[in-house]
């Protein structure tokens, strides 16, 4: 695989409701594009994985200073020769406008990967069954209805890319990778 310039490197912030496929996308991406891939939504924590990850400096910036470059630049550094940068986040998250202003004044794509609850649901509860991870429909409600709450906002809608087709089941990555490519500049 090619070597892309820094300033031609991709980078992507992955958010979305628990069952989404953010981490399995995002997967994908490292796996089948050569990206780097750095997994914010680890359950349960260990501590506050900013600071486990060192990145406590540059998310600081973009998150209280509403200044993305400093993120950028750490997660070029990060990337190192791949292809691009993909962040996938906690369900729990969600970036406010201004946020997402600042991403794409740095060139750092914000993506909110988006399904149905009952597609999320039931996909949220099969992965869990497959990890006998003990968490349950209770913990998705908890952790998603914020989600649910603000995603449907205009201001959102030209970075929400649909990830389930009619029968409920997941696209396939191919398919998201160029949704976003075409939809998210």
């Amino acid at each position: 695989m090619k070597s892309v310039k820094p300033d031609k490197r991709e980078i992507w912030l992955i958010l979305g409701p628990s069952g989404v496929g953010k981490s399995f996308f995002a997967e994908f991406l490292k796996k089948k594009r050569g990206w780097t891939h750095i997994d914010i939504d680890q359950y349960p924590p260990e501590g506050n994985i900013i600071d486990v990850l060192k990145l406590r400096a540059p998310w600081d910036a973009y998150w209280k200073r509403k200044d993305a470059a400093p993120l950028r630049q750490e997660l070029e550094i990060r990337a190192g020769t791949t292809n691009g940068c993909v962040m996938s986040f906690a369900s729990t998250l969600i970036l406010s406008r201004e946020h997402i202003v600042a991403a794409n004044k740095a060139l750092v794509k914000v993506v909110y990967l988006y399904g149905s609850r009952a597609d999320c649901k039931k996909a949220f509860v099969k992965r869990e069954r497959k990890l006998r991870s003990g968490l349950d429909l209770n913990h998705w409600k908890l952790h998603n209805q914020d989600f649910y709450a603000e995603i449907g906002r205009s201001e959102f809608r030209e970075h929400r890319v649909r990830v389930f087709g009619p029968d409920g089941k997941h696209l396939s990555c191919s398919a998201i990778f160029k949704e976003i490519r075409s939809k998210i500049k």
